[in-house]
């Protein structure tokens, strides 16, 4: 179901500046951290939620 209102800014050239930023600071903080971005644990998938 796709709701009317809602607009994925990450796809909008205007916005594309922003994210880069964003992305380098995420990047500079795993790295500062030791944090590779590894899984260590097979993830679990929730159940789907009933139909309301």
């Amino acid at each position: 179901m796709k709701t009317p209102n809602l607009r994925r800014l990450a796809a909008d050239p205007r916005h594309q500046a922003r994210l880069a930023a964003m992305r380098a600071d995420l990047d500079a903080g795993m790295k500062e951290q030791g944090d590779a971005g590894r899984v260590f644990e097979t993830p679990r998938l929730l159940p789907a939620e009933p139909a309301r």
